[in-house]
């Protein structure tokens, strides 16, 4: 472990504690691992020594004193988002104190935990001790792991990063070893001349246009940190710089991230997204510098890739489209509009995606998003489609993970269900038009009437179109005249004539994004969107200091949000800290009433 953490040909002392609280006597210099052993043997198994020597210069090394309950998880989950791994970690034998240092893959990521560091100090000074603090050591010598106390206090232990309970040294010396192969082997890019980073999360940036943060910030799933290459693609300009940018965005996307909102901070710092961060910046200053910074082109960049990697799509096998077909069939024929079209988006959105229709996972917060749906109407619809036969329950969700959705396999559902009139679920305009904000608060009745009405592209009385959609005319309160004139308040159709000789006709340069904003639709569905990302970070912290933040930022989020659909009641979250195997107690502690 020593041989990892210092620098080769370092200088280490060994050092005698006296009377004199932090007063030592230097007793010896060498080789830290040669002073150590030294020190036991004198102590009798038990270092009688302390051992100091300044580590690695590509570490950042911190010295934190009485304050580490307060900062240390802050700091450890920041140097997690930016890539930095813990090589180091030990208490230094006072209570609450703690030795750490940190392998920062790039000199932005040091910059930014530096800053994090300035910060903390602010934040929590007023409210610590006099001799709390954080000291950032750099070359300074620090005591080593096995030292004695030079103020009388217990020895120096290597302790887990989470936990802080001391381990072995085998363990301490792997950790060690994995952290520092994070650190790129070639000379590091010099770091561009860029904004400062934000001293919060940076995958929480919200959306500058609504103040919410309606689009997944990263793929619901175990995060896995970058790898030594992927940090050297990332900090490489490259002698052809859309190509480096490419193979730097690709990198972000196989890491988890999703929003542009989540990649923005690695655009606004990263050697390989030069170009466009060129682009922007100069079209910044051509705007006299005034106003926030606009990141269109990179955003551009980043859309393209979203677009590219969200239409690759396995070939699906012959089985599994036969299954899909003949669902979508029956699904033509239900009379439920809102039940049918959820069936059919599902199957678009989740099992006709390449990836198998057997144990697929869908949660009710699917259908928040998807179907811009209320937690009781997803809910229900969930729970009907399953009683239908459309989806058969595979694996319920606590079963070996507490963090995951049920587990779902598309089956062909009886022909009992049939209805007498086939409806459209399959063509272009209703499979794009299945998943649109505006339907999931005005309902699928509706959409059918509209889909109908757009298809047969001329004026038809009421009458005619009752008879070809099979929907009875009714009046202003339901049916068929209800329908458009809900469409016609949209916007979506227009009328000419009165009495029996009405015509209703599709309404020419309409479109439903018009629509769904004028009606509040589009607001109603980025709320329910919101409160759903916000829930699945907490459900998908993976620390205990992340889901308190996660948990503190969805509570403000709840206190602004106006649509009582967007507001529902929030059941407890697993603990952050135990892990997915510990299945029994999960059991016993999550509700089976929700999940992620």
């Amino acid at each position: 472990m020593y041989r990892l953490l210092l620098a080769p040909g370092t200088v280490a002392y060994a050092l005698a504690p006296t009377a004199r609280s932090n007063k030592p006597i230097k007793v010896n210099s060498g080789d830290a691992g040669a002073l150590m052993s030294e020190a036991e043997r004198a102590g009798a198994g038990h270092a009688a020594w302390a051992v100091v020597a300044p580590l690695r210069a590509d570490l950042l090394v911190l010295d934190i004193d009485e304050c580490a309950d307060v900062v240390w998880p802050t700091l450890r989950d920041a140097a997690a988002d930016v890539g930095a791994g813990v090589a180091h970690c030990a208490a230094s034998g006072r209570p609450d104190c703690l030795h750490v240092a940190l392998a920062c893959p790039t000199d932005l990521a040091m910059q930014y935990l530096l800053r994090l560091v300035e910060d903390l100090r602010r934040r929590h000074g007023p409210a610590l001790s006099e001799t709390a603090g954080i000291d950032v050591r750099g070359r300074k010598p620090i005591r080593l792991p096995g030292s004695v106390s030079l103020k009388g206090h217990a020895p120096c232990v290597a302790v887990d990063e989470h936990t802080l309970a001391p381990i072995t040294a085998i363990a301490a010396a792997h950790r060690a070893a994995a952290a520092l192969e994070e650190l790129p082997h070639t000379e590091r890019v010099p770091r561009p001349t860029i904004a400062a980073p934000r001293l919060d999360d940076h995958a929480a940036a919200e959306d500058e246009a609504s103040g919410l943060q309606w689009e997944a910030p990263r793929a619901w799933r175990a995060r896995t940190p970058l790898s030594a290459e992927d940090w050297h693609v990332l900090n490489d300009l490259g002698a052809d710089r859309s190509l480096a940018a490419t193979d730097g965005a690709w990198r972000l996307w196989r890491h988890g991230l999703r929003s542009f909102a989540a990649a923005r901070w690695w655009y606004e710092r990263l050697p390989c997204f030069t170009k466009f961060r060129d682009r922007d910046l100069e079209a910044h200053r051509k705007r006299g510098g005034r106003g926030p910074m606009r990141w269109d082109a990179c955003q551009s960049h980043w859309n393209s890739i979203v677009r590219r990697a969200r239409a690759h799509q396995p070939e699906i096998p012959v089985a599994d489209q036969a299954v899909i077909d003949a669902v979508l069939e029956e699904l033509t024929w239900w009379p439920e509009a809102d039940l049918a079209a959820t069936a059919a988006a599902l199957i678009y959105h989740r099992f006709a995606d390449g990836h198998g229709i057997h144990a697929r996972p869908i949660a009710r917060r699917d259908l928040n998003t998807l179907m811009h749906f209320s937690d009781g109407t997803a809910s229900r619809t969930l729970g009907e489609l399953a009683r239908r036969g459309v989806l058969t329950l595979v694996e319920r969700w606590p079963a070996n993970n507490p963090r995951r959705a049920n587990l779902y396999t598309l089956t062909v559902p009886p022909r009992i269900y049939r209805g007498d009139r086939a409806h459209d679920v399959t063509s272009p305009p209703a499979r794009t038009s299945l998943p649109h904000p505006l339907w999931g608060q005005v309902g699928h009745k509706i959409r059918r009437t509209w889909l109908q009405l757009t298809s047969l592209g001329q004026a038809v009385s009421t009458k005619a179109l009752a008879r070809t959609t099979g929907t009875p005319a009714g009046d202003h309160s339901h049916g068929l005249l209800q329908h458009l004139h809900t469409l016609e308040t949209l916007g979506l159709v227009t009328r000419s004539g009165r009495g029996r000789g009405t015509l209703w006709q599709a309404a020419p340069g309409s479109t439903l994004d018009v629509a769904a904003r004028a009606c509040g639709a589009t607001d109603r569905s980025r709320q329910i969107s919101a409160r759903v990302v916000a829930e699945r970070r907490c459900w998908h912290s993976e620390t205990r200091s992340e889901q308190a933040r996660s948990k503190r930022g969805l509570q403000i989020l709840r206190e602004r949000l106006t649509h009582s659909d967007a507001t529902a009641t929030v059941l407890p979250f697993p603990d952050a800290r135990r892990s997915s195997r510990h299945t029994s107690r999960h059991r016993r502690r999550v509700p089976q009433q929700d999940g992620p």
